[in-house]
């Protein structure tokens, strides 16, 4: 092992102190000083200069050296703490540092969600730096947040500062800081502060530009470098389309560290790296700091509030700057202890049934098979292509869907993935000509007659001209505004009639308030009723995106989707996937298709009800679209 010095001829015992006097005497007489002695072994100056680089080296072999068959070292955890002893004195270690240094330092993939002031970005800015002086001239890191205002406020803040003060420890510590670039480089800067090599450092990147707009990491995926870390601090805020860069970074000598607030069903990012391997149902109540194996291969580390070392009983210290009781009682005084303010940044846990005012969840559409794949029982299947107009703002969604009967005898309804109709800029054919050419020849393709075409015609009246003109005056346009329908809600939901008193099928109007609400409802009732079959996992997500509130109606609370303003402005893109689903199912509800559940229609009661048959012959008559009027 040519790093470290011979043990001067003689055979050292690493819990024996007299044969390591012989050899620092045998060194001072060979050298003007004696070799650092640390685990069993002597380190020769000239290599060593102090013994943070004895700790570096051993963290550099994974924790362990061998020399003549003997094994020397304390392992990859223990010399990675007493580095960060070194680096950073005045810092204290506690169950939740070491808990997230163990991970750090022996996973692939570490996700750390948890209550506010756990000490979760402040370790990984820590790590990141001792991580990154190992191999400075080989290591590439990107620290990602929300905006430039929070990378300042959180990571790239902490960085700085922990930056200078190791320096003054250890003036030989590799990197350049430059402000304006955000970072800290292995190279040095020219005579105008102009970085030399981005490859080679330490880089704090936003997510989103200045005005919530998604910019993401896409421009950083070519950078080639032997090692390669993804640092990302409040990921709860970040759109799930981040978890893509894994794929570009995820390769050879990488690590990646994620962290944020869990913000239950969300969909973003974080959301879906914590995500256990069995699902987020597997986990049940959290209540005490708990680690599982995630989706992505990793460690996801959940640290819980109220188990904050504060909380031990033989605790050493007391830590100001974690979670303590005090801050228990002002949340739950202020918000309630179930409210979602406490359950986040008090428990920091993914609180169950967090999500029920969400229009869809993942969850629930595994449970109900809605991702399964469809085996039909042979006969005929209808067949529907939808389009959400976009015209070079967003994206021009398009999904061909079939529905019949399967092989359990249930009608389903079967998605294909949906596709993007790529907008050119031309003025030789408009954008309206360009989405009725495609699907014109998307439809001959798969076989689908011009009646069953189903299209939102958005804010723009020219699109139904260009399809009728393109196509055929037999599509149909789908207008996502007026209020809700007089049809029923399925098959399966009642209420009594106020003037009657007598029990009929509920009506949309009485449960929804808008006809979007109505259309983007009506997906989940398909789910519900175990009647969605291969629904594409994006569109999934952004319906579990969209939140609804209660307002009043005719016959008590009825559902109101948010705004699509208000999605965006939470999530930073429009929900064209979600809608041109919902689309498509609307377009199978107007050519006769039933949202209906087996098991609740199999009662023998509501069965040989005389006023259902009557109303499904009202509702047969009701979905011919020519009956069918939206204001």
């Amino acid at each position: 092992m040519p790093a470290i010095a011979t043990f001067c001829n003689i055979e050292v015992d690493e819990n024996d102190s007299v044969p390591q006097s012989l050899a620092v005497a045998e060194a001072v007489a060979r050298r003007e000083k004696p070799p650092i002695l640390a685990y069993g072994l002597d380190w020769d100056r000239a290599e060593f200069h102090d013994t943070l680089e004895i700790e570096f080296y051993m963290m550099r072999q994974g924790g362990y050296v061998v020399f003549d068959g003997k094994r020397y070292g304390e392992g990859l955890f223990s010399h990675s703490k007493t580095a960060l002893t070194l680096l950073w004195p005045d810092e204290d270690h506690h169950k939740w540092s070491d808990l997230m240094l163990h991970s750090l330092c022996e996973e692939r993939i570490t996700v750390v969600q948890g209550a506010k002031d756990t000490g979760k970005t402040h370790m990984i800015s820590k790590y990141a730096l001792m991580d990154y002086w190992l191999d400075p001239e080989n290591t590439l890191s990107l620290c990602t947040s929300t905006g430039i205002r929070e990378l300042e406020l959180r990571i790239w803040g902490d960085i700085k500062d922990l930056f200078q003060q190791a320096r003054s420890r250890y003036p030989h510590l590799a990197g350049n800081v430059n402000h304006a670039a955000h970072g800290i480089f292995t190279d040095s800067l020219d005579e105008k502060g102009n970085v030399r090599d981005w490859r080679r450092g330490l880089i704090c990147i936003p997510c989103l530009g200045g005005e919530g707009e998604w910019i993401g990491l896409e421009r950083f995926v070519g950078l080639k470098q032997t090692r390669r870390r993804l640092w990302g601090d409040e990921c709860q805020f970040v759109h799930s389309v981040y978890v893509n860069v894994l794929d570009a970074f995820d390769k050879g000598d990488f690590k990646g560290g994620f962290l944020g607030n869990p913000i239950g069903g969300n969909g973003k990012a974080l959301d879906k790296l914590a995500e256990p391997k069995a699902g987020w149902s597997s986990l049940g109540e959290i209540t005490k700091t708990t680690t599982w194996r995630n989706k992505y291969g990793g460690i996801t580390i959940n640290l819980v509030g109220t188990d904050s070392p504060n909380f031990d009983p033989d605790r050493p210290k007391y830590y100001n700057y974690l979670p303590d009781q005090d801050d228990v009682d002002r949340v739950a005084s202020r918000n309630g202890k179930d409210s979602p303010q406490f359950w986040t940044l008090i428990m920091g846990v993914r609180k169950i049934g967090a999500d029920l005012y969400r229009v869809l969840t993942i969850e629930m559409c595994e449970r109900e098979g809605a991702f399964n794949t469809v085996t039909w029982a042979g006969g005929e299947t209808t067949k529907i292509y939808a389009i959400d107009a976009g015209f070079g703002g967003d994206p021009c969604e398009v999904v061909d869907i079939e529905f019949g009967e399967d092989h359990n005898g249930v009608m389903v309804i079967k998605f294909s993935p949906t596709r993007t109709i790529p907008i050119r800029i031309s003025a030789d054919v408009s954008a309206e000509d360009q989405i009725a050419l495609y699907v014109k020849s998307e439809c001959t393709r798969l076989g689908v007659p011009d009646e069953n075409i189903f299209f939102d015609a958005g804010m723009r009246a020219t699109l139904p001209i260009s399809m009728s003109r393109i196509i055929s005056a037999q599509v149909n346009a789908v207008n996502f505004g007026g209020p809700a329908t007089d049809r029923p809600v399925n098959e399966d939901t009642f209420t009594i009639d106020p003037k009657t008193k007598e029990k009929r099928l509920m009506k949309c109007s009485e449960q929804y308030s808008k006809f979007v609400t109505e259309l983007w409802y009506s997906v989940r009732e398909l789910v519900e009723a175990g009647q969605a079959r291969e629904l594409p996992k994006p569109a999934a997500e952004e319906f579990a995106l969209r939140d609804w509130r209660w307002v009043p109606g005719p016959l008590g609370q009825r559902y109101e989707l948010e705004t699509k303003p208000e999605y965006k402005a939470r999530n930073q893109e429009s929900p064209n996937k979600a809608d041109v689903i919902a689309i498509a199912v609307e377009g199978a509800r107007r050519l006769g298709f039933q949202i209906r559940n087996p098991k609740k229609y199999q009662n023998p009661e509501q069965k040989d009800d005389q006023w259902l048959e009557r109303e499904l012959l009202k509702y047969r008559a009701f979905v011919k679209k020519s009956e069918l009027s939206y204001r």
